[in-house]
């Protein structure tokens, strides 16, 4: 079921989810020879409001109205489609662009699962003339489902639909949050003990990439999916983070292999994929269009691997550092632990 929402103008901001003023101002101050780039050219967001389904926005200046005859091309996935810390022409989506000459159309959301990919793209789909659908995003336990919920309503108790979004990371225990209302989905053992596990990530990635997959063949649309994180300009190892009770973030403590590190550029938030890994994505997109760009209805799907071997870095640069990698426990604590050391946060 569509919802039809009033068209709102597009808005400029320098600063926008984890991406914060605050914790820019952090880590300018501890380490300024890295992020410096920042101070000199700012960043700035697009951000388009114009529909609202269950709060997400947009980074994308294009109107959420129906246009038929302009040609676009969908760009799927969390924080690291959106771009969060970046540049818009540093992103990943900015290389495919180039390369196939469409609109692009952003339908990242930060902090968000293949759930609500699937969900963008059905809403949004039959808008424009859509060419290709480009998707990238790391499995992780994230989870929405749809609840019956109630609130007062001119002092009424009134039943709605709404949607609970369950994001199962960082320092502080399971990041439960919901979108509209409190009610919640899951008890604490089987977050522990079957939704933070490798296993059912993998299940819940599968369900929602093959559906967005189903929706593109569906309408003759060639569908790209990749889940990798690049490991060749990486800081894997390289960065350590504390939690800053302060400020609610988590903050960079050190930085090892700065020679190395300096050759590389941070996100601005410092904790998403460096530019160059955005830019390493990009490539791999590209090559996976020109293989089969021309043979409509085909879905072009990266196979899962294991998260932990994807993870390790590998030696492909000069000046990198090979630092020991474990295999973290998925309980609960052991994933905490393990998200935070990755770097590979919204």
């Amino acid at each position: 079921m569509k919802k039809v929402i009033e068209q709102r103008r597009t808005k400029t901001s320098n600063y926008d989810s984890s991406d914060d003023e605050v914790l820019f101002n952090v880590h300018y101050k501890k380490f300024p020879e890295f992020f410096q780039t920042y101070k000199d050219n700012p960043i700035e967001y697009t951000i388009n409001q114009g529909t609202d389904h269950d709060g997400a926005i947009f980074r994308t200046p294009v109107l959420f109205t129906r246009d038929k005859k302009l040609k676009v091309d969908l760009f799927l996935g969390c924080s690291h489609t959106y771009g969060t810390g970046h540049h818009e022409k540093n992103i990943w989506i900015s290389k495919v662009a180039a390369k196939t000459g469409n609109t692009p159309v952003n339908l990242g959301t930060p902090g968000r699962g293949t759930a609500k990919s699937y969900m963008n793209l059905v809403n949004y789909a039959d808008l424009w003339d859509v060419q290709n659908i480009f998707h990238y995003q790391p499995y992780y336990p994230r989870y929405d489902t749809i609840l019956l919920d109630y609130e007062m309503i001119d002092n009424k108790l009134m039943e709605h639909w709404t949607t609970h979004h369950i994001n199962i990371h960082g320092p502080t225990g399971p990041g439960i949050s919901t979108v509209f209302g409190d009610k919640e989905a899951y008890d604490k053992s089987y977050l522990e003990t079957t939704m933070a596990t490798e296993e059912y990530m993998k299940y819940n990635h599968n369900q929602y990439i093959y559906a967005c997959a189903g929706f593109a063949t569906a309408n003759n649309i060639n569908y790209y999916h990749r889940h990798q994180v690049p490991t060749t300009y990486s800081t894997h190892g390289l960065i350590s983070s504390d939690w800053d009770k302060d400020i609610n973030k988590s903050v960079i403590s050190e930085i090892r292999g700065q020679d190395y590190v300096r050759s590389l550029t941070l996100a601005r938030d410092g904790n998403h994929h460096t530019v160059e890994q955005q830019q390493e994505i990009g490539e791999l997109f590209v090559e996976m269009y020109n293989t089969v760009k021309d043979r409509k209805r085909v879905g072009v799907i990266e196979p899962l691997i294991k998260h932990n071997a994807q993870l390790a870095r590998k030696l492909t640069r000069e000046k990198s550092t090979i630092t020991s990698f474990t295999n973290a426990s998925f309980d609960i604590s052991g994933y905490q632990k393990w998200l935070i050391s990755q770097r590979t946060h919204i």
